[in-house]
């Protein structure tokens, strides 16, 4: 054992500051390979398909610049955690969602104003993302028709 001692210290005392860099380099980027190895083995969250959120009903004011949706929890209680307007890129929701728990039943409006001078025709699609009582991930696309 003293013997190796000795030999790695002759070799550690031989070597050049440049070597030194190359064997520390070398360990840096096999570190880096390892570590990407790693976090690409890491599962990711399922999103899967929100089966309990449906399109409830679909209201447009008078004057065709604001809606109202309403949509339904028919499964279990969740939490919403994103709604995109998918097909209309002049509309914005005008309520606070994020964080907004929909209880087994229960109903949460939506409020819907067109940004320019167009009106709000039904033909686009709300794409809904909650957050079950488990923690999982749910997507759901609603259809906005008449």
């Amino acid at each position: 054992m003293e013997e190796l001692l000795e030999q790695a210290k002759d070799i550690a005392s031989q070597l050049s500051i440049q070597e030194w860099a190359y064997i520390g380099g070398g360990f840096l980027f096999f570190l880096i390979i390892i570590m990407a190895i790693r976090r690409s083995g890491r599962k990711k969250t399922p999103v899967g398909k929100a089966k309990s959120i449906r399109l409830h009903s679909f209201q447009i004011a008078p004057l065709g610049r604001d809606a109202f949706v309403k949509i339904k929890n028919l499964g279990e209680p969740a939490t919403l955690s994103e709604l995109k307007i998918i097909g209309r890129d002049d509309m914005v929701i005008k309520n606070a969602y994020a964080g907004q728990k929909i209880a087994h039943n229960k109903e949460y409006g939506i409020f819907l104003e067109v940004a320019g001078n167009n009106k709000i025709q039904a033909g686009f699609t709300l794409e809904v993302t909650v957050l079950g009582p488990n923690g999982q991930v749910q997507k759901s696309a609603l259809k906005v028709a008449n």
